[in-house]
């Protein structure tokens, strides 16, 4: 089974899908995690994955075109 992952901290789901049950699956080859990072399709020259809210408020939202494109290149993998 290949379960894919989108994220904006890959490196905490590294150390995750390496222990318990997930990575006792990963080590019996029944289990493949890939890790797709957002940031990688961020926008702008800062790589901007998320946006104030529209209206106003406290708090920041994840950008919808970022998420899209990693969703959309996990699906193409």
């Amino acid at each position: 089974m290949r379960c894919e992952v989108v994220t904006a901290a890959p490196e905490v789901l590294s150390g995750w899908s390496q222990t318990s049950m997930i990575g006792r699956g990963q080590a019996a080859g029944a289990l493949e995690v890939v890790c797709w990072d957002v940031r990688e399709y961020g926008l702008g020259s800062y790589g901007a994955i998320d946006d104030y809210p529209y209206g106003g408020g406290a708090g920041m939202l994840l950008r919808p075109e970022p998420l899209a494109a990693a969703i959309e290149a996990a699906v193409a993998a």
